[in-house]
């Protein structure tokens, strides 16, 4: 009987810390998911550094009691899978997303982002995101475009310079021949 309870407070404690280490978790409804689908699922989130863990509600309850999370017990009813994200936040969101386009039995029932707590609609946006470097690369091109701009400008007077000696240069051209 001990060895259950040890088990317990050591899955209660592994569940609190990866809600606080994680950048994001987000709660899932798995229901009805083939252990096959649940498999490819799982893949797809390793490969983003994020990991799935199927929780016992009262166990997630009691990790996170006590802490500035547990306004995340809402999430806890019914079949309950836990995603820990990895370095962007946003890609595991990304896979929820798209894995549940194609197989409607796995539904986000809500999250964590930071300290914020998400709805479903909002982790639905979340995964609406671009991947972390696209996003960089929009930020650095919005970031050029005003030098870019102002590196015209001041290259306009010289280009029109040059362009008025060579039409001279070709008028005397004409005229000499």
């Amino acid at each position: 009987m001990r060895i259950k309870i040890e088990g317990k407070k050591e899955e209660v404690k592994r569940i609190r810390e990866n809600l606080i280490e994680s950048k994001a978790s987000f709660f899932l409804d798995f229901r009805g998911l083939k252990v096959a689908e649940l498999t490819e699922f799982r893949k797809l989130l390793r490969r983003e550094g994020a990991n799935f863990y199927v929780v016992k509600n009262t166990l997630a309850r009691l990790a996170i009691e006590g802490t500035e999370l547990r306004d995340l017990d809402k999430f806890l009813s019914g079949c309950t899978g836990v995603v820990f994200g990895g370095e962007d936040p946003a890609a595991p969101a990304r896979i929820i997303k798209g894995f549940g386009k194609n197989h409607s039995h796995l539904v986000a029932k809500g999250g964590v982002l930071g300290e914020d707590i998400l709805t479903d609609d909002e982790v639905g946006r979340l995964g609406d995101l671009p991947p972390k470097k696209d996003l960089l690369a929009q930020v650095l091109t919005e970031l050029q475009l005003p030098l870019r701009g102002l590196l015209e400008v001041l290259s306009a007077p010289l280009n029109d310079l040059v362009f008025l000696l060579n039409s001279i240069l070709e008028k005397k051209k004409e005229t000499e021949q």
